[in-house]
């Protein structure tokens, strides 16, 4: 399930988005004040994708868009990666959901495509892990088409339709994206993207060791990243032997990650590669009193678990 608060909507106002069993996409809503949507709705003329797997949509408002603007994705049986735009005042695309250049790149049946909009809002770039495990990419700016066809980043080999975690750094010149894939021995990676060099050339590892617990027949990672401020950025990610939430951190002070450890490790479990949500404190607001996160997580006994990490602390 997706989760996405609609950027100038007053009141208040947020929409989810399942993956239905029939492999179509639903949507309701949730208007502050008056509740949700009587009845689920399919998402633009009904598309049926993978259906009776287990398919993650991705959403992405674009910043600062006026009327706001959403793109959402998602993959077929196939693999191929599909897209559908809403726009305020004039609803779904006319034209449905449209594939993204599927001759050139896919994925595994129903696998996860990460989205990001530079902040400026001026080019969306995806990310998702092919079949043979290699990680590729593609982007647009607005108003024009994609790019010719997906690219390899090349350099990492993942287990084939790996979730690929990807973040902007705050108030970066130029704009500078950081993304992290999971490799086929247990190993958190790392890649640049920025607006003046475009991708870095090799992938580098996050720390010198393994991540904790992993891997299980070459599982994948689900790795969340965010960053805390400009000078901290965080990784969050499930441990492959017992559920357990483990954290890494890089600091420009100390240019370097610090190693993995656990978060409150005696209190909660997930399953392994299991997705971590870290809600980041509101940077407009951000002082030494409220540097935290909040973490949810579902447990291995079906109950959704919630505890604050506070960096330095734990």
């Amino acid at each position: 399930m997706t989760a996405l608060y609609r950027p100038s909507a007053q009141p208040a106002q947020m929409d989810l988005f399942i993956y239905g069993r029939n492999g179509v996409v639903y949507t309701t809503t949730r208007v502050a004040g008056a509740g949700w949507d009587t009845a689920w709705t399919p998402v633009g003329a009904p598309w049926y994708g993978a259906a009776g797997h287990h398919m993650p949509i991705s959403g992405v408002y674009q910043p600062g868009a006026t009327p706001d603007r959403l793109d959402l994705f998602c993959s077929d049986n196939d693999g191929h990666v599909h897209t559908i735009g809403w726009t305020a005042g004039s609803g779904w695309d006319s034209s449905g959901w449209t594939d993204v250049r599927s001759g050139s790149g896919y994925t595994t049946a129903g696998g996860p495509v990460a989205a990001v909009w530079t902040p400026t809002g001026d080019r969306l770039i995806l990310l998702m892990c092919g079949q043979g495990g290699q990680v590729y990419t593609i982007s647009k700016t607005p108003g024009a088409d994609w790019d010719a066809t997906w690219s390899q980043l090349v350099g990492l080999t993942t287990p084939g339709g790996a979730p690929v975690a990807a973040a902007f750094r705050p108030n970066a010149q130029p704009a500078t994206l950081s993304v992290f894939a999971g490799d086929t021995n247990g190993q958190v990676n790392e890649i640049g993207w920025d607006a003046n060099n475009g991708w870095q050339q090799t992938w580098t590892e996050t720390s010198c060791e393994s991540f904790p617990g992993g891997p299980i027949a070459a599982l994948p990672l689900h790795i969340t990243a965010t960053w805390r401020d400009p000078d901290h950025l965080d990784l969050f990610c499930a441990g492959a032997l017992t559920g357990r939430v483990f954290t890494n951190g890089w600091s420009s002070a100390a240019g370097s990650w610090g190693g993995w450890s656990m978060v409150s490790s005696s209190t909660g479990w997930t399953n392994f590669a299991s997705p971590i949500t870290a809600v980041p404190p509101d940077p407009a607001a951000l002082s030494v009193d409220n540097a935290f996160f909040d973490l949810f997580m579902c447990g291995q006994n079906g109950v959704v678990f919630r505890t604050r990490y506070i960096p330095y602390i734990g």
